[in-house]
């Protein structure tokens, strides 16, 4: 699809960017969405990181977004592993991007910028995609989820022909000690009623009752599903290469290699006698309970993941 086909209405307030504030046409200054969520909903996000931190974290994300804009916007600055990576994210999700940094607003109370509005592969002419970028060292969905929520509720009030179909949260970042992180997520939209009465708790300031994931829930299960990936990865790699060590030991008749670091020593294959428990267990119950030993584990935590 030809994406210059999607034009978005321009809000007509302004935006200051050195100062992070928002003014409608009037001249009245209006919230932001961050602030939003960080009264009603996320109230301990970030407690016990020093200032000086979250400035640096800032400053870097927003040197990365200026830079994604400038390759979206004019194809240049993909020399940066972060737009190289937002590049193939975009390639591999079939994102066409339509705009960045787009200001949408209810008029009267708040306005915010969305990161990236996208057309992607599957949509209809009039849905679009909008996408938040996290450079983070956690990505947290369930903040993304609310955040693009009520950015895609403000996106329908100016653009009432147009749907938002898909929220998306690229988290992309350069790390010491985990290298390279590039992720896309499905986003899920919260439901509009619920979209509205945040907002109004918030206009009438008092609380908002939801059920919303502990923030060490939030904060941690993709580090989880990340590091799951990352094992298996891993665990994929330490497999072939012993194997192709274990198929030249063969092929060599070498029965142990000692390199100093680690020690190769290769098994022959035997003959192995089981225990069947559940056929014991089925044709003698009486002994079987006898033999049986009580033993007390700890408490511990199950996790399943849901791919």
């Amino acid at each position: 699809m030809n994406v210059n086909r999607i034009k978005l209405k321009k809000w007509s307030g302004s935006f200051v960017a050195d100062e992070h504030r928002y003014f409608n046409k009037d001249g009245k200054e209006l919230k932001g969405v961050t602030g939003i969520l960080k009264r009603r909903i996320f109230m301990d996000s970030y407690s016990g990181v020093s200032q000086a931190v979250l400035d640096n974290a800032a400053n870097r994300g927003h040197l990365i977004h200026s830079r994604l804009e400038l390759y979206d916007n004019m194809g240049l600055g993909d020399d940066m592993p972060e737009v190289q990576n937002y590049k193939r994210l975009c390639e591999e999700n079939g994102l066409e991007h339509i705009a960045s940094e787009y200001l949408v607003s209810d008029d009267e109370n708040y306005a915010s910028a969305i990161d990236k509005v996208f057309h992607a592969k599957g949509l209809a002419d009039n849905e679009v995609e909008i996408s938040d970028v996290k450079t983070t060292y956690r990505f947290n969905r369930e903040y993304v989820s609310w955040q693009l929520s009520v950015y895609a509720y403000f996106f329908e009030l100016m653009n009432p022909k147009l749907r938002v179909a898909r929220l998306s949260g690229l988290w992309i970042r350069e790390d010491a000690k985990r290298g390279s992180i590039a992720k896309y997520y499905p986003i899920e939209r919260k439901p509009v009623e619920k979209i509205i009465e945040l907002i109004m708790c918030d206009i009438e300031d008092r609380p908002f009752n939801t059920s919303v994931l502990p923030s060490y829930i939030a904060e941690n299960m993709d580090k989880l599903a990340f590091l799951k990936e990352r094992i298996a990865a891993l665990s994929a790699e330490r497999d072939a290469i012993v194997s192709e060590i274990f198929e030249h030991m063969k092929k060599d008749k070498s029965e142990s290699i000692d390199s100093g670091l680690i020690l190769f020593t290769r098994v022959k294959g035997s003959v192995r006698n089981t225990f069947d428990t559940k056929k014991f267990q089925e044709e003698h119950q009486d002994m079987y309970k006898e033999y049986l030993k009580t033993s007390e584990t700890k408490e511990t935590i199950k996790i399943t993941y849901r791919d």
